[in-house]
């Protein structure tokens, strides 16, 4: 029997959610697209799931499957924000309008990758509407990014690599795809808790859109664009 699949990204930028049946897309709606706010994110895109949800004429009550990044997630579902720690997230509820927290920080804080021992499943599933029995999948950042390139590719084997402006602690990974599975080379899971590497290309070409007067995690494609029309005064 298929599983109705929904797939989630709350992110700084871009939040976006997407409906698959198995493998089949049924629908992906990014948040710009409903608000008119280019690369609109800091929130949970609640108005991206109804929307992907109408398209496929289904309701929350029918995920099977929830698949989300561990980006920005509300605050009131982190179970170890108690206490002192508690008070500082609502004053910066009140005084900044801030209520979500990335779940790779809360996981660093607390050296843990238990996942339901940090976050309240159960809770968020109610709150949202969704079935109890619903599965709750959180995602590598860098692999999902790499695993959508090899799935639509023609190979049987393949190095698979990725390169942002950073996700779940890293920015890069490499994999290698071949005899039917993937094998992490860097990237994976087991980076989670290292001190965030410095070496991101990405953000150093935010930095770049920045100077030029452009907004950063916005116009660097204006910039990528703008380049080719360049003409190089330091070196050939």
């Amino acid at each position: 029997m298929p599983e109705l699949i929904l797939a989630i990204h709350s992110g700084p930028h871009d939040s976006v959610a997407a409906l698959f049946e198995d493998y089949d897309l049924k629908a992906a709606v990014q948040l710009e697209r409903l608000t008119r706010i280019k690369g609109d994110g800091n929130r949970h895109p609640d108005l991206c799931i109804d929307e992907v949800l109408a398209i496929a004429g289904t309701t929350r009550a029918d995920v099977d499957v929830i698949s989300m990044s561990r980006t920005l997630l509300d605050t009131a579902y982190f179970r170890r924000m108690r206490g002192v720690r508690w008070l500082q997230e609502l004053a910066l509820r009140r005084s900044r309008g801030r209520t979500l927290q990335y779940m790779t920080h809360e996981m660093r804080r607390y050296r843990s990758k238990d996942v339901e021992a940090l976050f309240d499943l159960a809770a968020f599933r109610s709150d949202g509407g969704f079935r109890s029995d619903a599965r709750l999948h959180f995602s590598n950042h860098h692999e999902a990014h790499a695993i959508p390139a090899l799935f639509y590719s023609p190979w049987d084997e393949a190095l698979l690599v990725t390169a942002d402006g950073g996700g779940d602690t890293v920015n890069y990974s490499h994999r290698t795809f071949s005899n039917g599975a993937i094998t992490t080379i860097y990237g994976g899971d087991d980076l989670l808790f290292i001190d965030k590497p410095i070496d991101s290309l990405g953000r150093a070409y935010s930095a770049a859109t920045l100077a030029l007067g452009f907004k950063m995690d916005r116009h660097e494609g204006k910039l990528t664009g703008l380049a080719a029309l360049g003409k190089p005064v330091v070196a050939d």
